[in-house]
C-alpha cells in the first residue's frame, strides 16, 4: 500500500519532527568551519520547509523532507563586528511510510547544498540570495513535485 507524504502526517509524529529538525540543524552546524577565534556562528533560523516528491516511485533518494534555514555569523575586530548571511537547506532522503502508516525513522540525513556564492568564502557552503536557493533547489529539482510547509510546530 502506498501513501503519499503530507505535512500533517509529518507535524503529526512528534518522534519523527523532533529528531529530523535536530538532525537538519546538526547538518546546517556541520557545514561549517569557522576556525578563527574573532568568528562567531549564531544559531541557524528556520524559515519554511518543502517535501519534494519523487516522481518515479523507483527513483534511488524517493521523498525528501527538506528545511531551509538563514544561517548568519559574526567576524568580531576590536573597534568593529561584521555580520554575514547565507541561506542553506539540509535534506533527509528517503522519507517513507511503514505499510501501517506510520512514518519510517530509517531516512538518511544529507546537507543539501555544498558551494558557495560568496568569493573565497571558505567557511560555509549555501546562497547569499535566498530566491536562488529555491529557484535552484526546490523549483529546479524537475525530478520532484514539491509542497511547502512550516515544519516547526510551535
Amino acid at each position: 500500500m502506498r501513501f503519499k507524504l503530507k505535512p500533517e502526517n509529518i507535524l503529526a509524529d512528534s518522534f519523527f519532527l523532533e529528531n529530523a529538525t535536530k538532525t537538519i540543524e546538526t547538518q546546517l552546524k556541520d557545514n561549517t568551519n569557522l576556525y578563527y577565534t574573532n568568528w562567531v556562528y549564531n544559531e541557524p533560523e528556520y524559515i519554511t520547509s518543502y517535501i519534494l516528491y519523487a516522481k518515479d516511485e523507483n527513483a534511488r533518494i524517493q521523498n525528501m523532507v527538506v528545511g531551509i534555514y538563514k544561517l548568519n555569523w559574526d567576524k568580531v575586530y576590536d573597534d568593529r563586528t561584521e555580520n554575514y548571511v547565507m541561506y542553506d537547506g539540509a535534506c533527509l532522503y528517503n522519507v517513507s511510510f511503514n505499510d501501517d502508516g506510520t512514518l519510517k525513522s530509517d531516512y538518511v540525513p544529507h546537507s543539501m547544498s555544498y558551494h558557495s556564492e560568496i568569493i573565497a568564502n571558505q567557511f560555509l557552503s549555501g546562497y547569499s540570495d535566498y530566491d536562488q536557493l529555491i529557484r535552484q533547489e526546490i523549483y529546479g529539482n524537475s525530478d520532484y513535485d514539491h509542497q511547502e510547509f512550516n515544519m516547526k510546530n510551535e
